[in-house]
């Protein structure tokens, strides 16, 4: 095998290892509960440390919502040609079939969202859209979930998982690293 630590490196290894301190009684008894544990069954003595001694990956918390004060119109329109109504009909071919309701007031919001549509960016403070969305909400063509989603968003990038200390560390607090011999009689 090769050999690839340079002399300040083995000087380091050397000086961490001096410094070690021995488990407690105590501290053995709780690594001993820990190994217990069906997820450490199997696993050889480096697969155990590693476990142990690793920077744990955990579900993220929620994303941050933001704010969406305009949409551009092929990123809005892309986004209603996926949804759904309530009733199962596809949102957008819903919206554009609006304009032959008898109703005049919902064939007008009908005729007026393709007009939207040629606007370069969607204002969610204009007026007249705020009105578009109150009526689609209440004529139940979008849901109270649609809703909202057109008007706030999770952060863009937001990391789904995080990284939270080590086993070690929780058993034996901050910087606490075990070592091959800890597992010793264990």
């Amino acid at each position: 095998m090769m050999n690839v630590a340079d002399n300040e490196m083995r000087a380091w290894a050397i000086e961490k290892c001096a410094s070690s301190v021995s488990l407690t009684n105590e501290q053995r008894d709780q690594l001993r509960a820990e190994l217990q544990k069906p997820e450490y069954a199997g696993l050889g003595r480096a697969e155990i440390l590693r476990k142990l001694n690793s920077l744990r990956e955990v579900p993220n918390d929620p994303a941050p919502i933001d704010p969406i004060d305009a949409w551009e119109p092929d990123v809005l329109k892309n986004l209603l040609m996926q949804q759904t109504t309530p009733d199962g009909k596809n949102l957008w071919l819903t919206i554009k079939a609006l304009s032959d309701s008898q109703d005049p007031q919902i064939a007008a919001i009908g005729k007026l969202i393709p007009d939207v549509f040629t606007l370069k960016a969607i204002s969610l403070k204009n007026p007249l859209v705020q009105q578009a969305l109150n009526a689609l909400k209440q004529m139940g063509v979008l849901s109270d979930e649609q809703y909202h989603a057109l008007h706030q968003r999770p952060r863009a990038g937001w990391p789904s998982t995080k990284l939270i200390q080590s086993v070690a560390e929780e058993l034996f607090g901050y910087g606490a690293f075990i070592e091959p011999w800890d597992l010793e009689g264990l």
